[in-house]
């Protein structure tokens, strides 16, 4: 691949990335959660809402749409389950299937932390403004594509990713 002589250099690109990475971390508005499980409870909320007469999600869809194994997810539920943050209920139809369900400590734990996180989000983009805002949004998802690109043709595939 031809260089070109670009104002940023690779190792300023990527220490910025590191900075933007650890500030962000920081930033979780429920740092008692981890990124992967609170993604986990997100996507059982998202489909208690979409398909409420399910009763929950199934492992194996959680696994499917975030891209990692039975035994990692089943793992994660069992921890969260731990915590009283969801319930398994077995289905009525057939007691092989098992659906997860976000418990009211994990659905007001969802809701508060959205809640926190939209404050945050809001008092960095109005710090930003629109315009900055706006291109900094626009910047981020041509990065995210470059990004998910670049990973598909060196065959690397996107993992724990939430494919929502």
């Amino acid at each position: 691949m031809e260089q070109q002589n670009f104002p940023v250099k690779p190792m300023e690109f990527f220490e910025v990335m590191d900075k933007v990475r650890r500030g962000w971390h920081a930033f979780l508005p429920n740092q008692s959660l981890k990124k992967s499980y609170f993604g986990i409870l997100m996507f059982i909320r998202r489909i208690c809402r979409i398909h409420p007469e399910q009763g929950g999600a199934r492992v194996s869809d959680l696994a499917h749409s975030m891209n990692q194994t039975m035994a990692s997810i089943s793992q994660k539920i069992n921890a969260l389950e731990q915590e009283e943050l969801v319930e398994r209920i077995v289905s009525k139809e057939d007691r092989r299937v098992c659906f997860i369900r976000l418990s009211k400590k994990g659905e007001d734990l969802v809701n508060d932390t959205l809640a926190g996180f939209d404050t945050q989000v809001m008092m960095i983009l109005n710090r930003l403004g629109d315009e900055k805002s706006a291109q900094l949004v626009n910047l981020l998802n041509e990065l995210g594509d470059i990004l998910q690109e670049t990973n598909l043709s060196h065959g690397h595939e996107q993992e724990g990713g939430c494919h929502f």
